[in-house]
């Protein structure tokens, strides 16, 4: 069985959301059998996003709690269903503004790099920014 957080890890672009996602107990979430979608934000983008890396996006594990439900979605879309919408929702309910243009797909103000990593427990879509909160 091969789980989307175990695919990321492996990966090596994905640390920081991993250890955040850790940090935070979303791991556990995540692990419950209930199929989800991860729009996951390169290590770089997180570097972008924070100065200061995990250290300092751990300050405020209520703050990162809130950033990372924002990257999660009930349910496994693919990037083709994600297309056809506009707007989808987080696990936390907020809304994502979906914007595709026939080759590109955006969710707020980040680009989808990588489309439909799959794993046992959902599907994964790398994002080259971190998505903002309000």
């Amino acid at each position: 069985m091969t789980k989307i957080l175990d695919i990321a890890f492996a990966d090596g672009r994905f640390y920081t959301l991993v250890d955040a996602l850790r940090a935070t107990g979303l791991d556990k979430t995540l692990a419950d059998n209930t199929p989800y979608t991860l729009f996951a934000p390169t290590d770089d983008a997180f570097a972008a996003f924070q100065a200061g890396g995990l250290e300092g996006l751990t300050r405020d594990l209520t703050a990162l709690t809130d950033l990372l439900r924002k990257h999660i979605v009930p349910g496994a879309w693919l990037a083709e269903q994600l297309a056809t919408r506009s707007v989808i929702r987080s696990i936390s309910d907020q809304p994502l503004a979906l914007n595709s243009d026939g080759s590109d797909l955006a969710i707020e103000n980040a680009r989808m790099i990588m489309r439909d990593i799959e794993g046992d427990d959902g599907v994964m879509h790398v994002l080259d920014h971190v998505l903002a909160l309000p």
